[in-house]
């Protein structure tokens, strides 16, 4: 019995059973390993909502001190703050950052990035999220005024990578093609918050002004059709905070300049109809701070340049009526941190392209006045970053589209002046992620429509050139989160209104 004792306690662990029990310890620690990176992975995804939740609120007390949302340049500082009469109003000392590492199919889009509207009144802000977080699946996320939606508004350059194919490759028409009810003139586009609006002459209504939106499936209108009086012209288009303004030429009030506004249910002037001393060309607006400003030609002025603005109750100068050296033609305002820019072909400097910009008590030149090599028509202005650009039709190079930027002391060539193929007309620029936009009336290509970009080496068609079923008129472009837009009216069309979008 003391021998069976003894090789029993002799006895243990045979290597099968060795193995077993190191296989379920294996088992266990990765379990617990997997456990450990998926509550890692969701608490940064937790991070990243909750510091979104906190921007906004941040983003949303700046507005209401402010009346907009902050500059690009202000966002670039690392925190959200305002300086004020009263003193400095910081509402997030440290604007968060992403949390590493990238989780789920996020990798490079694990960043946080800032995009104001141009008239900061609304933002986008790309994140992603690597798991499904709350009721918000993974991916790519947006967060704007209204909450986190579930697109990619990351920034990027626009993919050119497509077929050479009859349909315009990645440009595809919002809504139906045509949808205006007759041929249009005049034609100015603007972009709020993923809704195109579009406004134009509208021949069937006795050339009166018609204002359209796209609400996601239709055209419809915002108003009534024809809302102006007859035979008004050079129509420009502005929306603030989700209202509509539009500028125009009022020929029942001898084509003096009328700003009218959507107040929800009907459209309403803002001041006076016809508020301008005389009668205008060429109006341009802009709306900063809920102040409408309208720039034109003067004609009681020698047909100088003019700004007026809406102070609540009347319109009043801004700088002095007639402050160009001489008459101008196609000018475009624009306003950039509270600074307005203006510019316009300068008869004064034998048709070159001017920049003006207020000072806050005078008009002053960016750089030396009629900068350009020669005639500059068609002109379109637009400040990325502070740096003001112009395009225009080049007279000097046969009528092809030139763009310009002002360094700081001088105006320069973007890429080579004269990169059209051939004649461009109607141009209208935009610049978004240090990419440079031009639409023009091509005349390289039957004057349909072609849009062109400057990748930072060199000129590039987006899509293919020449894509509108006709000749067009009027082009307008505009850029909102990376989505680049257009619109026009072409003869393929009967000449009724247009718009598309580059889908990337």
């Amino acid at each position: 019995m003391k021998q069976a004792s003894f090789q029993e306690a002799k006895s243990g662990f045979t290597l099968i059973e060795l193995l077993v029990v190191i296989a379920i310890i294996g088992i266990l620690a990765t379990i617990s390993v997997l456990a450990l990176s998926n509550a890692r992975a969701k608490s940064r995804d937790a991070k990243r909502a909750g510091d979104m939740k906190q921007v906004q609120t941040a983003l949303e007390l700046f507005f209401n001190d402010n009346n907009r949302y902050p500059t690009a340049e202000e966002w670039n500082t690392g925190k959200i703050y305002s300086t004020s009469t009263g003193g400095t109003s910081t509402y997030m000392q440290v604007i968060p950052t992403a949390p590493t590492p990238a989780d789920g199919t996020c990798g490079d889009k694990n960043t946080v990035s800032y995009t104001p509207s141009s008239d900061w009144i609304s933002y986008s802000i790309s994140f992603c999220l690597g798991n499904t977080t709350g009721t918000l699946t993974p991916g790519p996320k947006c967060l704007t005024p209204g909450g986190i939606v579930d697109v990619d508004c990351s920034p990027g350059p626009v993919v050119l990578a497509c077929a050479n194919d009859s349909t315009g490759c990645s440009w595809q028409a919002v809504g139906i093609p045509a949808f205006s009810a007759g041929a249009t003139n005049y034609n100015s586009l603007f972009v709020y918050n993923g809704t195109p609006y579009v406004s134009y002459q509208d021949t069937v209504n006795s050339g009166s002004i018609t204002v359209m939106k796209y609400n996601g499936s239709n055209w419809e209108l915002v108003g009534s059709a024809g809302f102006s009086g007859a035979d008004a012209r050079e129509t420009s288009l502005f929306v603030y905070n989700g209202t509509p303004y539009v500028a125009y030429n009022d020929q029942t009030q001898g084509y003096k300049t009328t700003v009218m506004k959507y107040n929800g249910s009907v459209w309403e002037s803002v001041g006076n109809p016809g508020f301008s001393d005389g009668e205008t060309w060429s109006n341009s607006l802009v709306v900063y701070n809920g102040t409408p400003y309208v720039a034109y030609r003067d004609i009681l002025n020698s047909g100088r340049a003019a700004v007026m603005s809406y102070d609540g109750s009347s319109w009043v100068s801004v700088g002095g009526s007639g402050f160009s050296a001489g008459e101008v033609y196609d000018t475009y305002l624009v306003i950039d941190n509270g600074i307005l820019y203006l510019t316009y072909r300068d008869e004064g400097n034998a048709g070159r392209a001017t920049v003006m910009k207020y000072d806050g008590s005078s008009w002053e030149s960016v750089g030396n006045p009629g900068f350009s090599s020669g005639i500059a028509s068609f002109n379109s202005l637009f400040i990325y970053n502070g740096t003001p650009y112009v395009s225009y039709t080049d007279g000097a190079l046969g009528q092809k589209a030139t763009v310009m930027k002002y360094n700081g002391s001088d105006w320069e060539n973007v890429g080579n002046p004269g990169f059209s193929a051939g004649e461009a007309t109607y141009t209208s620029l935009a610049v978004y992620n240090d990419s440079v936009f031009v639409v023009f009336r091509d005349g390289a290509n039957s004057s349909k429509v072609s849009v062109m970009k400057y990748n930072g080496s060199t000129w590039e068609n987006v899509g293919n050139p020449g894509l509108s079923a006709g000749k067009i008129q009027y082009s307008s472009l505009f850029i909102e989160n990376g989505q680049v837009y257009i619109t026009f009216s072409d003869n393929g069309n009967s000449y009724k209104a247009t718009v598309m979008k580059f889908d990337k």
